[in-house]
């Protein structure tokens, strides 16, 4: 988890993100930025509500066998031109070793998402292990189905 993430638009914040993100060493972080760069020219991640969730489009060459999403507080909300107008102060990176796993993260994460107790949470800009307890109860709560968030191994830093 990263807090005070620096950035004044969309391109510096996820390079930000990049270098800063607990990242295994096998990830290029120089090709993520160009993908991440990539996917937000193709579509913007992001979703509303002051949230983004940059993500390649398709998994990396080598990525890791478990899934990560790095959540990133930006220490200014950055204008991701959003549909409401809201400008993102949180980040969910995710990287996911297969397309299936990554679609099911985006949905679980969503789900999440949609949950006005869990926006008003992030607010609050948590600690890591408060975000890590609070999503391991909310997964509990969803019931279990192949390849859950889970805060243990999803929520990396």
């Amino acid at each position: 988890m990263l807090h005070g993430v620096e950035g004044h638009d969309v391109s510096s914040v996820l390079n930000a993100l990049v270098e800063a993100a607990p990242l295994d060493p096998s990830i290029d972080r120089s090709e993520l930025f160009a993908r991440l760069i990539e996917r937000e020219e193709m579509s913007s991640t992001r979703i509303g509500r002051g949230v983004a969730i940059p993500h390649p489009r398709t998994p990396l060459e080598g990525s890791p066998p478990d899934p990560s999403i790095t959540t990133g507080f930006l220490k200014r909300p950055v204008d991701y031109g959003a549909i409401d107008g809201r400008p993102v102060f949180v980040l969910f990176h995710m990287i996911s070793p297969s397309s299936k796993v990554h679609l099911n993260h985006i949905a679980r994460l969503s789900y999440l998402l949609r949950e006005r107790p869990f926006m008003d949470f992030l607010r609050t800009r948590p600690s890591s292990n408060e975000l890590c307890s609070r999503v391991s109860e909310m997964e509990a709560r969803m019931g279990t189905t192949a390849h859950p968030l889970r805060a243990d191994n999803a929520f990396k830093g």
